[in-house]
């Protein structure tokens, strides 16, 4: 009997080796096996070897299994067959979503952009998290900003208005590490979807552009402004401010300083202004406001967030001292700081218990401007004269403003959300108004 199962099985083998089918397999031997993981997986291999993941078991246990990667032991001694490794029950359940992580961007001071879309309709994305030699990072899925995206609507022929597009924003406050990663989009349901991606380093400026910019650029189904405000009002909003305040405190933190003029110990007040890519207005209102009789009490102070108009300036400043017997001081910054900062910086360096915080197109339309200002600071008391503002005018003479206000357009269906916007008092009406 022995002897005829041997002449079988060198006689089936035979058939094999001359062309027959081979005999395929199902492979049901229960249990992981790290190095056949690795045979089948090599980005796996690639990815533990890199610090990415613990062991080809962390990864497995994270993705492979919702994957379906292959991660039984093959038998050795199987020859001329085909063995087909089986999935888990799960995996086979639980198939993700069309969907990408497209771009990552890391700044200098731990900001992290995600940008990236998700056909979630049936099942919504619960996180977006990003895997880091050293340190990952997890964005929920109810902080991200959506967007519409027409390429994607396109492809999928979208007839249900939804917003397929999304994006995030991660401040740190700290330097981290870039280069490869592995981007998981996980669903609501468990299933998930991985991605190798080698992220963008840049500068905390330019990542506060491109986040700005992407915001302010983005295309949504349903009013623009509503749709842009809800999206960031998850977490992405807070995470802005926090980059802005550190891009702010760089850009601030060591401005150059020049003083043109008599160099008085003290003045009657002090104009502020700010200059942003316009030089040109310095000349312009230091000639005008030299008309007025008393000018000679007051400073001016151009701060100027344009540093490569920093020489054009100096040269202006001493060009006005010169020519208008005006008293100045430039104070240059790194970089754009924002007009708000710029005046703050501008006050530190003023020499006065007052200041004017003036626009740098702001000119005086009366030739007794700076007497009827203090006159009516001597006049009035502290609580009328402690902060206050002037009536502006168009050069047609028609009423710019005569005051500023906010209002509150409530978002519909956003809760207590409200868009705020900055409304002025007598916009346009004619020069006769009172």
């Amino acid at each position: 009997m022995d002897d005829e199962r041997a002449a079988a099985k060198r006689q089936s083998a035979g058939r094999s080796r001359q062309g027959t089918p081979a005999e395929v397999i199902l492979d049901t031997v229960d249990g992981f096996d790290e190095e056949t993981y690795f045979k089948f997986n090599p980005d796996v291999r690639q990815a533990v070897a890199g610090g990415a993941f613990r062991s080809g078991r962390d990864h497995f246990d994270q993705f492979g299994r919702a994957e379906g990667r292959p991660y039984k032991r093959v038998d050795p001694r199987a020859r001329n067959r085909i063995i087909v490794t089986a999935t888990t029950r799960a995996a086979a359940a639980s198939k993700p979503a069309p969907c990408a992580v497209e771009s990552v961007r890391l700044s200098s001071s731990g900001g992290i952009f995600v940008i990236g879309w998700a056909d979630d309709t049936a099942d919504p994305i619960a996180s977006v998290e990003l895997y880091f030699l050293g340190w990952s990072a997890a964005f929920d899925g109810a902080s991200l900003a959506r967007s519409r995206r027409m390429d994607v609507d396109s492809a999928l022929g979208n007839v249900s208005r939804r917003h397929y597009g999304f994006w995030g924003f991660l401040f740190a406050g700290a330097a981290l590490g870039g280069g490869p990663c592995s981007a998981v989009i996980r669903l609501r349901s468990g299933a998930e979807t991985g991605f190798t991606i080698t992220a963008q380093a840049t500068t905390d400026h330019e990542l506060r552009k491109l986040t700005l910019g992407y915001l302010a650029t983005s295309n949504y189904y349903g009013n623009h402004e509503f749709a842009a405000i809800g999206g960031i009002e998850n977490g992405i909003g807070g995470q802005l401010v926090a980059l802005n305040a550190a891009v702010t405190r760089a850009m601030a933190a060591a401005p150059y300083v020049q003083r043109f003029g008599s160099g008085r110990a003290r003045y009657r007040g002090s104009f502020v202004v700010c200059l942003y890519g316009k030089p040109e207005y310095m000349f312009l209102q230091c000639a005008l406001f030299a008309r007025q009789a008393g000018i000679q009490d007051y400073e001016f102070i151009y701060v100027c967030n344009s540093p490569h108009l920093g020489e054009t300036l100096l040269r202006e400043a001493e060009r006005c001292t010169l020519i208008y017997g005006i008293d100045l001081t430039v104070v240059i910054l790194a970089g754009n700081a924002g007009v708000g900062p710029a005046n703050n910086l501008g006050a530190r360096f003023s020499r006065s218990d007052r200041l004017l915080i003036t626009n740098p197109d702001v000119l005086p339309r009366d030739q007794d401007w700076i007497a009827r200002h203090s006159a009516l600071i001597s006049e009035r008391s502290a609580a009328q004269t402690d902060l206050f503002s002037a009536p502006l005018f168009y050069d047609n003479g028609a009423l710019a403003e005569a005051g500023m206000y906010f209002e509150t357009d409530p978002i519909p269906g956003g809760g207590a959300a409200s868009l705020l916007r900055v409304e002025r008092y007598g916009s346009g009406a004619p020069p006769d108004t009172q």
